[in-house]
């Protein structure tokens, strides 16, 4: 005769079965759970909406809020009319009140560094949207400017989207945003090389086509991938030659926004304001030797620093030292991994402080 006593999970009390399911940190352990027993898929079901979101603000953490404002945070597709353009500039400043609220080695990622790197690629996504190069040409005026970078209401002028972000989350954003244009380079050379061109604008600005791309032309992707480590840095003359096609693009489809030349028409315009700051990541933090500045990307080349870097001599190196600094992602970095970097041969000149020294 079968034993018909309830097993032990079956004796729990649905409510208790739902707070267990609500501490998994991670949706694939959640779903392997789930399915070990009937009783317990069955308290899931009760609860299902509530839990998966739980789970995934576990495993998320605050790449969740980035990941819920860009489901509600469209590509921009303004049009041509002035009245068309004056509703996507309110639009902006209307999202980043809803979004952000008043100012205020070769080793596995580490819970902190995947999430800073998640959350960089959710706000580079919200960058394309809000600038949407696919719809309009790359040239820029001071309402563009107001409406994405304002960071300082001192004039009255509605904060933009970068309000709440750091010069240190500004900058994960450009490493990340770096890896997509060096991978989309890689992607037009060795296209060009195939006879296959890629729509270049969509799957530059649009994450989700870049990923179906990669997946539907899996032998163009393996070859783009084993190219990137011998790929030309992206400012050099030797890319150019390689891939024209790619130099024409890239101006074409850029985001300029996270270029230097914005940031300065950003500066004259909206100076910064008084704001608490954040805990920054070590790479940030040793690049700078603890210095406090409001600038990121190109920027720190030009407005940090720049006294002992007069010659064109040791311009030009500390523009390569950026690059090099910019494609191994450093501000995404903990300590750990960030002092194994320093020792590679090809990053030693990249000791604490080489930004601001």
């Amino acid at each position: 005769m079968p034993d018909r006593r309830p097993c032990y999970l079956g004796a729990l009390a649905p409510e208790l079965v739902e707070h267990i399911l609500s501490q998994f940190d991670s949706i694939s352990a959640l779903g392997n759970f789930i399915t070990s027993c009937r009783y317990v898929h069955g308290c899931f079901k009760r609860q299902q909406e509530h839990l998966v979101f739980h789970v995934l603000s576990n495993e998320l953490g605050p790449v969740l809020v980035d990941a819920r404002f860009l489901c509600k945070f469209p590509y921009a597709d303004h049009g041509d009319s002035r009245q068309e353009w004056t509703a996507y500039w309110d639009g902006l400043h209307t999202s980043a009140e809803i979004r952000y609220g008043p100012p205020a080695g070769t080793a596995p990622l580490s819970r902190a560094e995947r999430l800073r790197t998640l959350r960089a690629f959710y706000r580079r996504q919200i960058v394309c949207n809000a600038w949407a190069p696919t719809k309009r040409e790359p040239c820029w005026t001071e309402r563009d400017v107001a409406a994405i970078s304002n960071t300082s209401d001192h004039q009255g002028v509605p904060l933009g989207l970068f309000a709440a972000f750091e010069p240190w989350e500004l900058q994960q954003i450009d490493h990340v945003n770096h890896f997509v244009a060096r991978l989309c380079a890689a992607l037009t050379l060795v296209g060009e090389e195939e006879g296959q061109e890629a729509d270049f604008g969509e799957i530059f600005s649009h994450m989700d086509e870049l990923t179906r791309y990669l997946r539907s032309h899996s032998k163009l992707a393996e070859a783009a991938l084993r190219a990137l480590p011998s790929l030309p840095r992206l400012t050099s003359r030797a890319l150019l030659d390689a891939a024209p096609a790619y130099s024409q693009l890239s101006q074409r489809y850029c985001l300029p926004c996270l270029r230097y030349a914005w940031q300065a028409s950003r500066l004259d315009r909206f100076p910064d304001p008084a704001r608490d700051r954040k805990l920054p990541p070590f790479g940030w933090v040793d690049g700078l030797d603890g210095s406090y500045v409001n600038w990121f990307g190109e920027a720190l080349h030009s407005e940090v620093g720049t006294s002992s870097h007069n010659s064109l001599e040791s311009s030009l190196a500390r523009h390569d030292s950026l690059e090099l600094w910019t494609a191994a992602g450093f501000a995404l970095w903990d300590r750990w991994r960030v002092e194994a970097i320093k020792e590679l041969d090809q990053t030693r000149q990249l000791r604490t402080g080489w930004i601001v020294h």
